[in-house]
């Protein structure tokens, strides 16, 4: 019998070519049918599965009355290793077995969690439901039991997916529960994800599989910091996907169909974002995917369908080609979109302050409500800056208001997660709402605070560098000592050249200063040369687009949090 929590503390079984009977038993049978605790072996499990989808099966039949060791990860890693199928097969083993596992102390507490996971009270806790969105607990199921129960031979991407399944649940229970211990579960399996990523192929046999495991490690690298890497991931994963026809409705059949199209559309999401964050197309054209887009369609997935028709449309060579009132009208129907979707993140985020918080309840979820409003208001922000000032005049205090409104809700977010004390949802938060977003807003309030030598702005942007403040970092690409750096050149601009202000009335909307126009040497000419590049017709939007881009990639240099 295995001992579950063993497994789930991070003492893996190495994968056996012959599993003991009872093992091959439970996986084999599932055993769902059976209810819990009705099994006739007598066995305890006196510990838990690393896998929420795998405890599953495990804890329907067995009896928690016994107690029974199992090897220990020494004597596995001892006896003979069996034979193995394919490169990437060896190369995941070979990684797996390079990493020390830690030995944990045991704590019964993560079964209840478990088990109300499987009974589906935790289902609705956003990280778990997240995840869920990329593959159903049954695959889960059946890829956890298949890398650590010794059923078959997982593949390189199947350890990857398990990997980043139980890390992810290890993070929500150290949510929940408010048990520190499972943060460095997180980590620990976090950097299993990272070293079995950085040995996945990038040519490889499209499977459900494959799709998925470039997926997740694609995420993985945007909250080290790595764009590039998970640019490449997400790519290939959408190659993967259209190779195998998840993106037409006729070629999506079979018992697979439902979870194929919810990969497709986890896959799309993400690598619309990506390319809009990176300044490039999308790999697939909507006018390719025929899968019907359904009413209740998942907020994040409308959202990058957004991302994408706004680099399309706005932000694309053939968008900034286009005229004023066909990009106007454009940005205006895109605004309108984005606006219904950040009504209901409001609207949850007021349900979520309501609702009483219990023991059960995921207290991490108004965390992430307030997040994605953060980088839906910043997307709103892009937006608006694109509308040329020649169909509508108020285009830019639009702008600058919702770019204001951004810097706040951004101030209001760090509080919320510096209150949770966990140095890992700091970085996530960072690397998703900052430097993927793509983040704007403070390119947009930097120029109207040397504009209209604006005090309230000039504030807005020293609270804003603030917030990243660390007492432990000392790196020049951190955000803190960048945005510092720009909050401090923007107040000086103001002092030195105080007849950089202007009224709202002749301020250009779309050829404003970019962060390159910055001379440290020469600060009192930075807001006329902001001002003489505005009443250049010659400077587009796209300037301004592409100078945001290399700020952003010098934040992406040497991350660290």
């Amino acid at each position: 019998v295995i001992n579950v929590e063993s497994v789930v503390m991070g003492e893996l079984p190495a994968p056996t070519a012959d599993p003991p009977a009872s093992t091959a038993t439970i996986a084999g049978s599932r055993l769902e049918h059976q209810p819990f605790g009705s099994g006739s072996s007598g066995e305890k499990i006196d510990a838990i599965s690393r896998d929420v989808s795998d405890i599953k099966s495990l804890l329907a039949g067995l009896d928690l009355s016994r107690t029974t060791a199992i090897p220990s990860l020494e004597e596995h890693r001892s006896a003979p290793a069996p034979q193995k199928k394919g490169d990437e097969h060896l190369r995941g083993q070979d990684v797996l077995q390079g990493i020390p596992l830690r030995q944990w102390d045991h704590s019964s507490h993560i079964i209840n969690f478990i088990k109300s996971v499987v009974q589906e009270e935790h289902a609705l806790d956003f990280r778990i439901s997240w995840i869920c969105r990329f593959l159903p607990p049954d695959k889960f199921l059946d890829i956890c039991t298949k890398v650590w129960f010794g059923v078959g031979e997982p593949s390189l991407g199947e350890n990857i997916i398990a990997n980043s399944f139980i890390a992810y649940v290890s993070a929500e229970y150290s949510v929940v529960h408010g048990d520190i211990r499972y943060r460095s579960y997180c980590q620990h399996y976090r950097s299993l994800v990272g070293k079995l990523v950085g040995n996945l192929p990038l040519l490889l046999i499209p499977s459900i599989e494959v799709v998925t495991a470039m997926t997740l490690g694609s995420l993985y690298m945007v909250e080290e910091g790595r764009v590039s890497h998970a640019w490449m991931l997400i790519s290939n994963a959408m190659t993967a996907c259209q190779t195998l026809g998840y993106h037409r409705i006729d070629r999506n059949s079979g018992c697979d169909k439902y979870m194929q199209t919810q990969l497709f559309w986890a896959v799309y999401t993400y690598e619309n974002s990506l390319s809009l964050r990176l300044g490039r197309c999308s790999g697939i054209r909507d006018s390719d995917v025929t899968l019907p887009i359904e009413p209740n369609q998942h907020r994040a997935i409308r959202l990058g369908r957004i991302q994408g028709k706004v680099y399309n449309q706005l932000y694309s060579p053939e968008g900034l080609a286009s005229a004023d009132d066909v990009r106007g009208e454009a940005a205006e129907g895109l605004a309108k979109q984005v606006q219904a979707i950040m009504d209901e993140s409001q609207a949850d985020v007021a349900e979520s302050l309501s609702r009483n918080t219990g023991i059960d309840e995921d207290p991490a979820r108004i965390i992430y409500l307030h997040c994605d409003l953060v980088c839906q208001s910043s997307l709103m922000g892009m937006i608006l800056k694109a509308i040329p000032s020649s169909t509508d005049t108020s285009a830019m205090d639009r702008c600058v208001t919702v770019a204001r409104n951004t810097l706040d809700l951004h101030e209001q977010c760090m509080k919320l997660v510096n209150g949770c004390k966990d140095p890992l949802l700091i970085k996530i938060y960072i690397s998703w709402a900052i430097l993927h977003t793509p983040f704007f807003p403070f390119s947009i309030v930097f120029e109207n605070a040397i504009r209209q030598a604006n005090a309230d702005d000039l504030d807005r942007l020293n609270r804003f560098a603030a917030s990243f403040k660390s007492d432990d970092v000392d790196n020049e690409t951190h955000p803190y000592r960048l945005y510092e750096l720009l909050s401090q050149a923007a107040r000086l601009c103001v002092q030195l050249n105080p007849t950089s202000a202007h009224s709202s009335s002749t301020a250009p909307s779309s050829g404003d200063m970019t962060m390159e126009d910055l001379d440290m040497n020469n600060l009192p000419r930075a807001g006329d040369a902001m001002l003489d590049r505005g009443r250049d017709g010659l400077f587009s939007i796209g300037d301004w687009f592409q100078g945001n881009q290399q700020f952003l990639q010098l934040l992406h240099e040497d991350i660290s949090y």
